[in-house]
């Protein structure tokens, strides 16, 4: 009896009787079958359908992603550019002019700078021109001498001119215009500054707020240091060497022989008593009858470990047993019975 190819369904053999088939049939073929369909079904039953959907709150994570866009509706004033400066106190008419990386207000004269029109294209001027008297025959009044500025000006007046032209702006007129003019008193990137430029033969130029602001800063970031820089204390010079100089004037010296609690450390000299040599290896303990503490002014100034014997037997014996910790054997060597000598460093123990 020869199997199915893929499942193994038993199939029909023709040498078999019906009776036979008809068992085998019943008894492998058909349960095996259902046994397929039955766990087909039970995996198909746990699939969504092709075309399902899904609310916001049934994915994972979606609303909470959501919740740091904007809606689509948002919108942005030039305010709330982060490049964008003196958009917000800017008068009708300024433009924006991008410079050094950053968009700033300006009026759109000054943005447009220095440039010429052929006088066609200038709307009326030619008519306006063709209106006036010939300069040959006309009088500059602010070039005739013998005329009074009084007189000038109400020339000028009966003319018609109100604005004088940039040659002829005297100090008697400019000084009395700024002593006129309405107060600001906190200026913004694009006000501007009158100024006389040396190197283009002293015309009268203008300067923003932000330009002379950034002029400034460079010159003065290579003259001072930033405000809250700090230095390295190796670096500064001039330093003391005593506590006097540093401002301590209330440094307690090391207490007295019953101050010394077991857990204490401290910086004390071994002695040579009668030219005999005591030596204690490190991690060896020593009564404390054999040790005087140092004072802080023998230690800074040299007589400690590794200094000079110092002469100290008047001080206090320390009470208890003390331990080495110096990491080295201490060995006083041989001596006169009167001086102490270098000790190491001491914990008490007991």
């Amino acid at each position: 009896m020869a199997p199915t190819e893929n499942r193994g369904y038993p199939l029909p053999d023709e040498a078999k009787t019906v009776k036979e088939e008809f068992e085998t049939l019943a008894n492998f073929t058909l349960p095996m079958i259902d046994l397929d369909m039955q766990s087909l079904f039970t995996a198909i039953g746990g699939k969504a359908a092709f075309d399902h959907e899904h609310g916001i709150g049934d994915i994972a994570g979606l609303s909470s992603a959501l919740q740091g866009f904007m809606p689509n509706s948002t919108t942005f004033a030039l305010t709330d550019l982060t490049d964008v400066d003196g958009a917000a106190e800017a008068p009708n008419g300024y433009v924006l002019i991008k410079t050094a990386g950053r968009w700033l207000a300006q009026a759109a004269a000054a943005a447009l700078g220095a440039h010429g029109h052929a006088i066609d294209q200038v709307s009326g001027l030619v008519a306006a021109l063709n209106s006036k008297a010939d300069l040959a025959s006309a009088v500059l009044f602010d070039r005739a001498q013998e005329l009074s500025t009084a007189q000038k000006n109400r020339a000028k007046a009966n003319m018609g001119v109100t604005d004088p032209t940039p040659g002829d702006i005297t100090a008697d007129a400019l000084a009395p215009a700024i002593v006129g003019a309405t107060n600001k008193a906190t200026p913004v990137n694009a006000d501007m500054l009158g100024i006389v430029d040396s190197a283009a033969d002293g015309l009268l130029k203008k300067l923003t707020w932000a330009n002379l602001k950034a002029t400034l800063k460079a010159y003065f970031d290579g003259v001072y240091s930033a405000v809250g820089h700090s230095h390295a204390f190796a670096d500064l010079s001039g330093k003391p060497n005593t506590r006097a100089g540093y401002g301590i004037t209330d440094a307690a010296p090391i207490p007295a022989s019953s101050s010394y609690p077991v857990g204490s450390v401290v910086m004390a000299l071994l002695p040579t008593a009668g030219g005999s040599t005591i030596s204690v290896a490190n991690g060896g303990t020593t009564s404390g009858a054999n040790l005087r503490a140092l004072m802080f002014a023998q230690i800074i100034s040299g007589e400690g470990v590794a200094g000079p014997a110092v002469t100290s037997r008047s001080s206090a014996v320390l009470p208890g047993t003390w331990r080495n910790i110096s990491g080295q054997t201490l060995n006083t060597g041989s001596g006169d019975g009167t001086s102490w000598s270098p000790g190491g460093i001491w914990v008490r123990t007991a």
